[in-house]
């Protein structure tokens, strides 16, 4: 029953049936429209760029790589989620690849209906809502912040710390928030989620 009330309350959102851009609300910045653009051709040369990194930090990408999108199954997404961050691709001399350990983030299912993303312990934060995209993948619209803050600004009011991305599915327990052109040290990020 909870699952079938998280699902219509998604669907009944209002920006649901007035999306302004690939399903992201209409006050979605054209900076980030212009990341999401690049989304593929970023993602492949982050890709190629770690190829630079440790042998045991590509071992570990590779795993957070495997899996293609599947349904995104919005009525289980609720709950907590161990994640780790995968920064690929270096800004200038930066590390081409690195790979983060195990923090908390959670999805909550917000009280006027849609979802919230966040990561909740770490240095680095993020925190955003997600968004209807396609039938594989829920969109990511957000802002980064860090621990020592009070909480997150809203995404739009900082495009320092505006943070846009894909959600997706790749198997029962995985799920991977890919954030493509951060505003520092890395060309891509992946946060991986598993299941608690």
């Amino acid at each position: 029953m909870r699952r079938l009330v998280i699902a219509s309350l998604f669907a009944l959102l209002p920006w649901a049936s007035a999306l302004a851009y690939d399903g992201f609300p209409a006050q979605l910045t054209e900076a980030d429209r212009a990341r999401l653009d690049r989304f593929d051709a970023v993602r492949a040369e982050a890709i190629r760029d770690a190829e630079r990194g440790e042998a045991a930090d590509r071992a570990v990408l590779a795993k957070v790589l495997e899996g293609d999108a599947g349904p995104i199954g919005i009525e289980t997404l609720p709950g907590r989620w161990r994640c780790r961050t995968a920064k690929i691709g270096a800004q200038g001399d930066l590390l081409p690849l690195v790979i983060y350990p195990d923090f908390e983030c959670r999805i909550t299912a917000l009280p006027g209906g849609g979802l919230k993303f966040e990561k909740t312990t770490g240095s680095q934060r993020t925190s955003g809502t997600l968004y209807p995209f396609d039938r594989n993948r829920l969109g990511y619209a957000g802002s980064s912040w860090y621990g020592y803050e009070k909480g997150p600004k809203p995404y739009g009011t900082d495009p320092d710390r505006d943070e846009v991305g894909v959600l997706v599915r790749v198997s029962a327990t995985r799920l991977r928030l890919e954030l493509p052109a951060p505003r520092l040290e890395s060309l891509f990020d992946i946060i991986e989620l598993r299941r608690r």
